[in-house]
């Protein structure tokens, strides 16, 4: 099998999304191919994927942590908004404003992460596609290198088949002519005398 050497590769990439492709940096199937394969380009796309990805999961944390201590400060405000309306506590009234403050800061930390948060896949995707673009270059370099390699084997095999039945044509050959010999002095001298020279001449190491 011959394949055309390529230095750049263009892809469907609508055709790529409908696919479904992993997130290649964490398909085994990928890091098997890749191992032993991979160059400078590779390995930097694929540490940009790991950051990204990285950063992502740390965005979600911080979202939900954020989304968790403003459920927290709510909860605060409810019952110092019910101290202050039972003028209950000195400090209440404060404490409530410093709340509806925190509030409002969380709020703008929850909006400004759910806004980057929408760029994380995007980008995702893209560093991942020009991975898998990279990827198809070199997975057909490596089959053109093993296709090159297995024609090699191949001829191989076929001359040692060749050889061996050469070698299987002449060893049927010298059996017969053993047989014909022993089987000619067998009934010439006989099966008594033919004991004895064998005895004689024939080696049983042999």
């Amino acid at each position: 099998m011959l394949f055309r050497r390529k230095k750049a590769i263009e892809l469907a990439e609508n055709i790529i999304k409908k696919n479904h492709t992993p997130l290649l940096i964490r398909d085994q199937h990928w890091k098997k191919m890749i191992k032993d394969n991979e160059n400078r380009k590779v390995i930097a796309l694929a540490k940009s994927l790991e950051v990204l990805v990285a950063e992502e999961l740390k965005s979600q944390r911080e979202l939900k942590a954020l989304t968790k201590e403003k459920k927290a400060v709510m909860s605060q405000m409810i019952h110092l908004s019910d101290q202050v309306n039972r003028h209950e506590g000195d400090n209440a009234l404060e404490e409530l404003e410093a709340a509806k403050e925190n509030v409002t800061d969380i709020n703008r930390r929850i909006e400004e992460m759910m806004e980057a948060s929408t760029v994380y896949p995007k980008k995702i995707e893209e560093i991942n596609l020009q991975l898998l673009k990279e990827t198809v270059i070199i997975a057909y370099e490596k089959m053109r290198t093993t296709g090159k390699k297995q024609k090699k084997v191949d001829d191989e095999i076929t001359k040692l088949r060749e050889k061996l039945d050469q070698l299987r044509q002449e060893k049927e050959a010298l059996e017969m002519d053993m047989k014909t010999t022993y089987h000619f002095l067998h009934d010439t001298v006989g099966h008594e005398e033919m004991e004895k020279l064998d005895f004689r001449f024939l080696d049983p190491k042999e």
